[in-house]
C-alpha cells in the first residue's frame, strides 16, 4: 500500500483478500473479498468471482458508453499519518500492509485526539440490517433475519438485489461497501430487487447505532490493536488437554501469559500490569468473571470496546496451580 491513494483505491483494508474492477479513471465497478469473524474466506469462491468480472464487463461497457469519472480528490496515502512515518523511522520499507492503513488511522487519530470510536464500524456485513446472503450467489437473499430492519422493509428469502443505496450490486462487498457510505445515525435506504421476474424497490429504515456490533464480530480486524485501552500482555490459548491438567473446564477460555508489552510506544501498559502483579507464564481464566471468550482476538477486542481507562478489571488466574485474583487498574 505504499504511494497508493487511499480515496481512490478505497476497500475495506483490513481484509486478506480483496479485488477491486474500475476504469482507468478511477470509476469503480464492483469489489471482491470479504470475510468475518468466523472465516477469513465467507464470501470468497470463484463461482462468485466470475459473477463479479461478468457484472464489471457490462459496467464497463456502459461507463465507456455514458459514463463520468468521478471527482478529483486529494491524494491520501499511508505515508501521510503521523504514526507511520515515526513506525517508519530511518528505515526503507518495500511494502506497507493493506491492514495497516486501518492501524495507522486509529493510532494517528488517537494521538491527535480526534478519534471517533463509532468508525471503527466499517464496511458492515449485511447481516447487520437482517439480510443474510448467499455465500454462491451473492446477490440472492439467502434468508432475513426475523424483526431487522429488511424484515420490516418486505424483502423476502430468494429476492435478488440490484441496487443498495443507488450502488449497483454484484457481490456482498458491493453491499458492505454502500452500507459503508451510509451514515452511522438514523437513517434511509433505497433498495431496488427482482422478485418473480419483476423488478421492485422499498425504503429500508436504519436505526441510530445500526452499524455497531460487538467485540466478537469485531475481533478479526487487525484495527483494534492501535486502539485504547489495552491490557497490556497476551499470550497462547490453551488447549482441551492442557485445561484438563489444570483443572479447568473444557468449555471455559483460557490463556497463558506469554508477554508483556513493555517496550515501544505503549511499554507503560506492560509495566502496569506488571505492577498489577501479572507475570509471564501465569494462566489467565476469567476476566471480570467471563470465561466464554473465542480466542485471544475476541478477548482483545472486547478489553478495548468494553474497559474504560480508570476502571479496575478482575484477572482470574493459576500460578503454579493455584488460583489467584488480579485487580488490573485500566490505563489508556
Amino acid at each position: 500500500m505504499r504511494g497508493v491513494d487511499l480515496d481512490r483505491y478505497r476497500f475495506d483494508f483490513d481484509l486478506t483478500f480483496a479485488i477491486l474492477t474500475m476504469h482507468p479513471d478511477g470509476t469503480i465497478y464492483h469489489r471482491f473479498g470479504g470475510r468475518d469473524h468466523t472465516s477469513p474466506t465467507r464470501w470468497i469462491a470463484m463461482k462468485p468471482l466470475l459473477d463479479v468480472m461478468r457484472a464489471s464487463l457490462i459496467r464497463d461497457a456502459e461507463h465507456r458508453r455514458n459514463g463520468e469519472p468521478p471527482p478529483v480528490r486529494p491524494r491520501r496515502t499511508i505515508e501521510d499519518y503521523p504514526t507511520w512515518k515515526e513506525f517508519v523511522g530511518g528505515r526503507t520499507l518495500e511494502c506497507a500492509h493493506c491492514h495497516q492503513v486501518g492501524e495507522h488511522e486509529v493510532a494517528s487519530a488517537e494521538r491527535a485526539g480526534g478519534f471517533d470510536r463509532t468508525s471503527i464500524w466499517r464496511w458492515p456485513p449485511p447481516d447487520r440490517i437482517g439480510l443474510v446472503m448467499d455465500a454462491t450467489d451473492q446477490t440472492r437473499v439467502a434468508s432475513v433475519t426475523p424483526g431487522s430492519a429488511i424484515a420490516r422493509s418486505g424483502i423476502r428469502a430468494n429476492d435478488r438485489l440490484v441496487t443498495v443505496a443507488g450502488m449497483r450490486i454484484a457481490s456482498v462487498t458491493d453491499i458492505q461497501a454502500a452500507l459503508n457510505g451510509l451514515p452511522s445515525g438514523k437513517c434511509a435506504a433505497s433498495i431496488e430487487f427482482v422478485r418473480a421476474g419483476k423488478q421492485r424497490a422499498v425504503r429500508v429504515v436504519l436505526e441510530k447505532g445500526w452499524k455497531r456490533g460487538g467485540p466478537l464480530t469485531f475481533s478479526w480486524r487487525p484495527l483494534k490493536w492501535a486502539m485504547s485501552p489495552a491490557p497490556g500482555f497476551g499470550g497462547t490459548d490453551l488447549k482441551a488437554e492442557r485445561k484438563k491438567s489444570l483443572g479447568i473446564p473444557v468449555e471455559n477460555y483460557a490463556f497463558e501469559i506469554g508477554y508483556l508489552v513493555d517496550w515501544g510506544r505503549k511499554a507503560h501498559r506492560g509495566r502496569n500490569a506488571r505492577k498489577a502483579g501479572l507475570k509471564v507464564g501465569d494462566v489467565v481464566t476469567s476476566v471480570n468473571g467471563k470465561t466464554d471468550f473465542r480466542d485471544q482476538n475476541h478477548f482483545h477486542a472486547w478489553f478495548r470496546l468494553r474497559c474504560r481507562v480508570g476502571e479496575v478489571v478482575e484477572i482470574g488466574i493459576l500460578r503454579k496451580g493455584r488460583p489467584r485474583v488480579i485487580r488490573l487498574p485500566v490505563v489508556q
